[in-house]
Order: C-alpha cells, then sequence, then structure tokens
C-alpha cells in the first residue's frame, strides 16, 4: 500500500490493519513479497466479511476503491487511511421489511449490520457520537426533535453534531430505501480530523451551517447560509478562560459549540447560569443593551461559535418565528440568572460543583453530607453489584456547604477515557453510561487520560461466599470490597482489567449506590438538575 509519500510503500501486517490488534508475523509477509509471491493483505477477512452484505459482489480492494470515489471527503485520504477507517467501523445496509425478517444477522463483530427500511439510525435525545457516511440510497434527518426533515444524498454525511458536541442526539435520521452507510466511532473520526486538516475543514463547515440552522431556523438557502458561515469564528476556551466580561460593550454572541458556559454576575463572580452545547450566551449584546450584565467563563475545555451582528440580523430578520423564540428564550435566561443572583450561597454552590468538573458531566454522583451518616452502604453496594471491586471512593473527593463529590465516574459528555482505547473496549449506551466491555486488555490508557482518577485497574477477586454464609458460619469477609485479596493463578494469567462506575446500566432499579442510601444522602444528577438542586437547599 503507498504511503502519504509517494513512491514509497508498506507491506504486512502494519499495512493492513495495526499489528496490536492482529499480532500477525509481518516478517513472513516481506518475505514472501520479496519472493515475488502474492501476499494477501492479514485484514483482507475482516474485510470480506464487512463486505459480505452488500448487494454488489467484488473483491475487498475493488470495495475500497469505489467507496473512496464515491465519497468526496474520502477522496482526501490516502487509500491506507481509508482501509484502516473502514476495518474499524460498520457497513450498515438496509433492507425492506420482508427480506429483513428472512435475512439471519451475523453477530460477529466485524459482519455487516442490517437495518430495516424506515427504521430509525439513531433517534432523539440517544447518547451516541458515531459519525455517518451515505454511499447508496437515502436518510432522512432532522436537526432537532420537532424540526423539518432533510434528504441525505449518496456522498454527504450526517452525525456531526454530536460528534462534536458530545450531546444526546438532537433529531432523528431514518434508513430509506436500499441505503448502505459507514458508521464510523469518534475516537476514528476524531484522529482524522487531527490528522488530515481538508477533511477537518469539511466537516467544521457542515457542522456550522447546521448548528446555526438548528439554533436560529433561519428561512435561507444553503448558500446564504454557507455564505454566513463563513463569517463566524470558532473559538476555543480552556477551563476557566474568560469568554467576556461583565460590563464590556459586546457586538457579538456566541452559540456554544462543546462543553459548558458558565454566567457570573458581581465582584465575586457569582454563578448566576450555565450553558451547554447548542444554548447561547451573550445575545442580550444583540438584542437589547450592549453592556455585558455578567461574565461568561469556560467551566470545562469548550468551544464556541461566535456570531456578530450582521450575520445574526440576517438570520434572524428572514424567519418572524424566531425573533419571538429567541426573546423567550433571553426572558427565561434573565430570570433564572436574577434568582441566583439572589442566592449567592446557591450561586457559589454551582460554581463549586463547575470547578470540581461537573460542567461536563451527564450522571454525576452528589451526596448531601448534612443527610450522610458515614455507613459505607453505598460502596458495598457497588461492590456487591460489580463482583467484589467497588467503582467508588465515598470518603475521597471535595465538598463545599454539605455537598459533597466523590471520587467515581460521571459520565462525561465526551469521555476523556475513550480517546485512546486499542480494543475499542470503551462504549456508550444509548441512555449515556459508559462501560467497559469484555475486550479490556488492561492497557491503562484509560486510567492515564482520565482527569478525575475514576478508573483504576484490578485483579478479578474470588467470587465471595453468600450472604447467609457470612451471616450464619461467618465465612468471608462480609458485604463491600475486601481491604485486600490475592488473585488466583487464572486471574493473574488473565491480567489487571479497568474498572469504572457503569451507573448499574443492566439493573431494573438503578444505581445500587443510590438504592442503598438509608437516608437518601446519595443522588445521581443529570446538568439540567444541578441549579435545582442548590435551590432546594
Amino acid at each position: 500500500y503507498m504511503s502519504n509519500v509517494p513512491g514509497l510503500y508498506v507491506i504486512g501486517a502494519l499495512g493492513g490493519y495495526p499489528l496490536i490488534k492482529q499480532a500477525m508475523n509481518q516478517g513472513y509477509d516481506v518475505v514472501e513479497y520479496i519472493h515475488g509471491n502474492h501476499v494477501e493483505p492479514v485484514d483482507t477477512p475482516i474485510l470480506k466479511r464487512k463486505f459480505q452484505g452488500l448487494p454488489i459482489k467484488m473483491q475487498p480492494e475493488e470495495v475500497l476503491a469505489l467507496y473512496q470515489s464515491k465519497i468526496p471527503m474520502f477522496r482526501r485520504m490516502n487509500p491506507l487511511a481509508f482501509r484502516e477507517l473502514i476495518i474499524e467501523s460498520r457497513i450498515l445496509v438496509g433492507l425492506e421489511p420482508p427480506e429483513f425478517e428472512r435475512t439471519t444477522q451475523d453477530d460477529n463483530e466485524h459482519a455487516t449490520v442490517f437495518i430495516k427500511d424506515g427504521e430509525p439510525v439513531y433517534q432523539h435525545g440517544e447518547y451516541s457520537t458515531s459519525f455517518y457516511t451515505l454511499v447508496e440510497g437515502e436518510v432522512r434527518m432532522q436537526l432537532d426533535e420537532d424540526g423539518a426533515w432533510h434528504d441525505i444524498k449518496p456522498g454527504q454525511f450526517f452525525g456531526e453534531m454530536s460528534l462534536i458536541s458530545g450531546r444526546p442526539r438532537q433529531g432523528s435520521a431514518i434508513a430509506e430505501r436500499d441505503c448502505i452507510l459507514i458508521e464510523t466511532p469518534r475516537r476514528i473520526m476524531v484522529k482524522l480530523m487531527n490528522s488530515n486538516e481538508e477533511v477537518r475543514a469539511g466537516i467544521d463547515r457542515v457542522f456550522i451551517i447546521r448548528a446555526l440552522q438548528s439554533a436560529f431556523k433561519p428561512n435561507l438557502s444553503l448558500a446564504e447560509m454557507a455564505e454566513i458561515a463563513d463569517n463566524v469564528e470558532s473559538c476555543q476556551f480552556k477551563p476557566g478562560a474568560s469568554i467576556f466580561r461583565e460590563g464590556e460593550e459586546g457586538d457579538a454572541l456566541h452559540l456554544v459549540r462543546s462543553g459548558t458556559v458558565t454566567l457570573s454576575r458581581g465582584k465575586e463572580d457569582l454563578v448566576v447560569a450555565k450553558r451547554h452545547s447548542g444554548e447561547i450566551v451573550g445575545q442580550m449584546a444583540l438584542m437589547g443593551s450592549p453592556i455585558r450584565r455578567d461574565s461568561a467563563t469556560a467551566a470545562v475545555r469548550a468551544e464556541t461559535l461566535k456570531i456578530r451582528r450582521p450575520e445574526f440580523l440576517k438570520m434572524a430578520n428572514s424567519q418572524p418565528d424566531t425573533v419571538e423564540k429567541l426573546q423567550d428564550g433571553l426572558s427565561a435566561l434573565l430570570r433564572q440568572t436574577n434568582s441566583m443572583a439572589s442566592q449567592p450561597e446557591s450561586s457559589r454552590a454551582i460554581g463549586f460543583l463547575m470547578d470540581e468538573g461537573l460542567g461536563e458531566a451527564t450522571n454525576a454522583l452528589v451526596i448531601d453530607e448534612a443527610l450522610c451518616v458515614g455507613c459505607d452502604n453505598c460502596e458495598k453496594a457497588c461492590a456487591e453489584t460489580h463482583g467484589g471491586i467497588s467503582r467508588l471512593r465515598r470518603e475521597e473527593g471535595a465538598s463545599f456547604a454539605s455537598l459533597h463529590v466523590p471520587i467515581v465516574c460521571r459520565h462525561c459528555e465526551l469521555p476523556h477515557c475513550m480517546k485512546d482505547c486499542p480494543p475499542d473496549a470503551l462504549r456508550r449506551s444509548p441512555t449515556g453510561e459508559v462501560f467497559i466491555s469484555d475486550t479490556c486488555i488492561g492497557c491503562g490508557n484509560c486510567e492515564t487520560n482520565c482527569p478525575y482518577d475514576a478508573i483504576k485497574l484490578s485483579y478479578q477477586p474470588e467470587p465471595k461466599p453468600s450472604l447467609f454464609s457470612w451471616l450464619f458460619l461467618g465465612r468471608g469477609s462480609g458485604p463491600g470490597e475486601p481491604d485486600s485479596f490475592t488473585p488466583t493463578d487464572a486471574s493473574k494469567n488473565s491480567g489487571k482489567k479497568a474498572v469504572k462506575c457503569d451507573a448499574c446500566m443492566d439493573l431494573a432499579g438503578g444505581p445500587a449506590c443510590v438504592r442503598a442510601c438509608p437516608t437518601g444522602a446519595a443522588v445521581r444528577l443529570g446538568p439540567e438538575q444541578f441549579i435545582e438542586l442548590v435551590e432546594a437547599r
């Protein structure tokens, strides 16, 4: 396979699939190639399985060449990079309902995935960050839950909104007749965007246009929206960086692209509101007084789209209904900020939660220390639910005004742990829980990448005696994680594996830590509930 350097070719296992995953003997391939013998790339069986459900019967090399030529974005990639992208992706093929019912789905992770015509590719509110590229057929897509349906044509892509923001899907996507889709995981797309400026710029441009359409619903043509997008400035902010300050004169608003932005007021910078991706800050400067009433700060790493007055007015004036909705949203925000400004303790509590990184949380555990009796039932229940290893460290973590944030996964919008997992063992469920699958190899990348120390590597302990054996016969150490244990030979041979909170996603009753708390001190919250929590105190 030709590399990025013209005339320089790569052969063997690394030319077809990452060696760490396949453990193939590259030296054999090299020797065979030198002798003039045909060497089939080690990933060919994988590609054959991926393509076996396609309506066309072609060799993998032919399919790769055809698909790369059909999709403008992929034409900008070298063949080797495109090959690896396909291997890491899923191929989705739409079938008519009668044919779908007759088709048996192969459970192999590399097999073609069949979907029924008219069924959702994803639904509004799902937590998923896959990127979809349409090869054949047609897909209908919404930009928000009740929004208009847009037709996606072959060669186009969708799903970039959640890919970049990490927020749940806004609107649904429906597979139409005979569609063929490439579903690429976020981690692969992020690597591609970081390494290929043309691809990044193309995705970014479409994201900006669709984000503006979703936020302002302008009655403008695609060409007019593209012109506006060219004048929108993409801004990046590190945690704690100022976006604008109270008292400044503003000439632009910011549409939050990813992360969380806090609004604060006064000399103490009391937090009076927080805004997430898809929401607007600073609109008062364009819809009323130009003097900023609040300061805007990135609570976590954040990106915004800076929209100046001319572009805002062009979109707003094109759709009268939009102006009314923006005014209603601004009124609601002003009521909230004024209410929080009159409750300084609540404002400080929100500031504390943001300082602890909960600005990027989707499912955070918070403990009310005024109710907590220190029984550790939460930790014990966690261990009993997860094979004897607790994912929660109650006593550790920061506290403020009887609010305690223990050390446990908060299921981030864009999980740091998922950035560099070689076997793709870290997954996200449609309802948002981040969990570790059985493919974990114990490399420790996730433990290193988690900024909240919520992941650890551990051997699997031996199964504990039953609760009745402990109660009546005194066997075992009782409920909870043992203070120490000696791993079995089998456990040592399999090695340490990463463990973390999965929010008890498979338990009908919800998180065991919350259910085991006798006083109701432990609660799990989404970001929309933080202000409600502090105002109720």
